[in-house]
Order: structure tokens, then C-alpha cells, then sequence
């Protein structure tokens, strides 16, 4: 046991003394913050009555219009007002135009899903067009790496047909050829892009297989599963452009008729489509890295729309 100092003994025999804990300051206020903290748990008129000293510098007036506009965002958010993206009937008649003009343009599924989601961060991204200045970074970023394994398996694909190779059930003769092939391309692809042996040794790995093993990489088990495939569809279009779709690849093909879905027209790209020529049938498959799958709430919702 600590014995107590008899300074301390002595002190307590001349004084009356209280101990005090965390509870007794808990109604303090010790930073700005605090005290903002404080003045959004207040309703309107008990942040009124405050009578805060003009050195703290705090505008109660802009406070309660803050919070009333949170306020209006979080029970209205599809509501028809400035504070959820919805442009005010009182602008002049050029802007009218330009709005007009936008809304009858070409949208792709990320954008509609961004309105569906959040009209003022459509507004913010796609009619004023602000964004935030990304740092330069030396490895390969997931765009640019969904865009080299695009062009990977479209070169491979179009050699393929050339070939008279279908992946699907195929000889083991068939399944090596088709591997040489994916490979040879795979790595003058991945060398072309002239990427920093250190930050880019992961993704090369990934792609190509660890420590040179294909049978370990992702392009492996992707011929591996497209020769599991017994529906009887096969490869026929890659890359299929409709509407005006920036940053195409030079190896996109296009459809001639834009798409329409009820008033809407659509861009966008397809990965691949496969046919089925026995039941006249087709397959629109599109290509994913990683990344969450919607749920069907989102779907039902339509806040995820590049599926359907």
C-alpha cells in the first residue's frame, strides 16, 4: 500500500478539501470546436438566447441557417430546392438553354448512377465540372490497370478468332497454344508501358504469375475458366462502343445506332458479347477487376444501373 505524505496529513488537518473527477467538468467548454459541438445539439432558439462574448467570434445567424439546410438535405434529399442540386426556376435564359442542351446529351451508367445517388454531386462533377487535382503517383493505378487488361484480352481475342480457336472445351493442345499466345502478348503489353520495376513488380506478378509460375496468375485462371464454359456461347465482339465515349482505345469498335432507354440516351462500352448461333441467343459480359457486386436493394432502388 502507498502510504500517504505527511505534508498531505497535515494539509487535510487545517483545511476542509473536495475531490474532484471528470464529472464535475463535464459541462465545460475547453476549445471552439466544443463549443460548436455544443451549439448544433441546441435547438434554433436556445442557440438565440446565447450570449457569447464577441472575442469568440461565432456567427449564431449563419449557424441556424447551416443546420436548417442540413436539415432540409437529409428529409428532402430528392426535394425541388437550391440545397439538393435543383436549379432554381429564376436563372436567366442562356442557362436555360445550356441545361436544356445537357439534358438532351448522352449519359453513361456512372453518371446516372452519381444523379441517382446524389444530384448535387452530379451537378458539382458534371455541369460545373470541378474536380479535385489528383497527385502524380508512379505506380499503376486500378483504371489504368483495367484498361491494360482490356487491350490484353482484345488483341488476344482477335488473334484467337484468326486462329480458329474456341476456348471453350478445347484440346490441350488448343489450351497451350492459347496460353503462349495471352502470355507473349501480355508481357510486350505490360514492357510498353515502360512502368518502374518497383512499383509496378506486384501488378506484373498478378498478371503474369509469382516468380515467373503463369499457372499462378490471373491470366491463367481466367483461360481456365473460359474453357470450364460449356453454354455453347463464343467470343464474338470486344469492345463495343455506342454514343460519344471519351477516351476510347484506338481498338474500339462502334455501333452506328446510339441507345435509348425511355427519353434517355446512353454511351458507354461493352467489354465482349458472345453468341450462341444454335439458339440465337447472346451474352453481354462485362469485365471486373474486384470491387463490391450491387446488392439487389440497389438495384431495386436504382442507384446501381451499369448492370441492367
Amino acid at each position: 500500500d502507498m502510504v500517504q505524505s505527511s505534508f498531505l496529513q497535515d494539509f487535510n488537518s487545517l483545511f476542509i478539501t473536495n475531490k474532484l473527477s471528470r464529472e464535475d467538468f463535464k459541462d465545460e467548454i475547453y476549445s471552439r470546436e466544443e463549443l460548436l459541438e455544443l451549439l448544433g445539439k441546441l435547438s434554433s432558439e436556445q442557440r438565440k438566447e446565447l450570449q457569447l462574448p464577441e472575442e469568440v467570434n461565432i456567427d449564431i445567424d449563419s449557424i441556424n441557417r447551416a443546420i436548417e439546410i442540413d436539415k432540409k438535405r437529409i428529409e428532402e434529399p430528392f426535394g425541388e430546392s437550391e440545397f439538393t442540386g435543383f436549379v432554381s426556376e429564376n436563372i436567366s435564359d442562356e442557362l436555360k438553354t445550356k441545361l436544356s442542351q445537357i439534358s438532351q446529351g448522352e449519359f453513361s451508367a456512372t453518371q446516372l448512377e452519381s444523379y441517382a445517388k446524389c444530384p448535387y454531386k452530379y451537378f458539382v462533377e458534371n455541369i460545373l465540372r470541378l474536380e479535385t487535382i489528383s497527385e502524380p503517383v508512379e505506380e499503376l493505378e486500378a483504371f489504368e490497370y483495367g484498361s491494360l487488361i482490356h487491350s490484353i484480352l482484345y488483341e488476344f481475342y482477335t488473334k484467337l478468332k484468326e486462329k480458329g480457336i474456341v476456348l471453350s472445351d478445347c484440346s490441350n493442345e488448343e489450351f497451350k497454344s492459347a496460353e503462349e499466345l495471352l502470355f507473349k502478348i501480355a508481357e510486350k503489353r505490360f514492357d510498353e508501358l515502360n512502368l518502374n520495376p518497383e512499383f509496378s513488380f506486384y501488378e506484373r506478378e498478378k498478371l503474369l504469375g509469382i516468380n515467373g509460375k503463369r499457372t499462378q496468375s490471373l491470366l491463367y485462371k481466367f483461360l481456365e475458366e473460359e474453357r470450364k464454359n460449356k453454354d455453347g456461347y463464343v467470343p464474338e465482339f470486344f469492345e463495343l462502343s455506342f454514343g460519344k465515349v471519351k477516351h476510347e482505345e484506338k481498338f474500339s469498335k462502334k455501333f452506328k445506332e446510339g441507345v435509348i432507354a425511355g427519353s434517355v440516351k446512353l454511351k458507354g462500352k461493352i467489354d465482349r458479347i458472345d453468341i450462341n448461333e444454335k439458339e440465337k441467343t447472346l451474352k453481354v459480359i462485362d469485365y471486373k477487376l474486384g470491387g463490391t457486386k450491387p446488392t439487389a436493394e440497389d438495384l431495386s432502388n436504382g442507384i446501381s444501373l451499369q448492370l441492367p
